[in-house]
């Protein structure tokens, strides 16, 4: 590794995480929220609108984030974290607090980002397994299952001990 001092247009960023957290800045429009994020790794604005194109924040681009919805805003904060190209992608929770629309929006536009990148999601809401295509399930930090989410579901129905009561 060359101990060299790299400038703005050197910056590359290997991954991100996603914190269930949606914290931004409540004035600042989506456009704005997104523009900024790309701004620090480069300064391409027809990134900015594809992204907002691609997740669906068109109707919202110029609404200020305190006045937009939940899902928009989970939209928002995602794209926001995407915009830098990062190749991975770790997502903590990202369709809790979500109704099962803005859920189902939410992992789709997630499904078609992993043409390009790897992305890796938790979530606690194990009724919403079906939304994602391959699962793995911890208990006690061990793993009980790895496999299709539809297997997961077929093998939960065939159990006397169901493999996702994790209490």
């Amino acid at each position: 590794i060359k101990n060299t001092r790299t400038t703005r247009g050197d910056r590359v960023k290997w991954s991100n995480f996603i914190s269930s957290h949606t914290v931004m800045f409540e004035e600042l429009t989506v456009f704005e929220t997104i523009y900024l994020a790309n701004k620090m790794y480069s300064n391409c604005e027809s990134t900015v609108s594809q992204v907002i194109q691609q997740f669906e924040l068109q109707s919202c681009s110029s609404t200020r984030v305190s006045c937009i919805s939940a899902g928009e805003r989970k939209r928002t904060h995602i794209a926001r974290n995407i915009v830098n190209g990062a190749p991975f992608l770790i997502l903590d929770e990202p369709i809790s607090e979500l109704d099962d629309i803005s859920a189902n929006k939410v992992v789709n536009i997630l499904k078609s980002l992993t043409d390009t990148i790897t992305v890796v999601c938790t979530i606690h809401a194990l009724h919403r397994l079906d939304l994602f295509d391959n699962v793995t399930i911890f208990k006690e930090g061990l793993c009980q299952f790895h496999g299709s989410s539809t297997f997961c579901e077929q093998l939960q129905k065939r159990m006397a001990v169901p493999l996702l009561n994790i209490t």
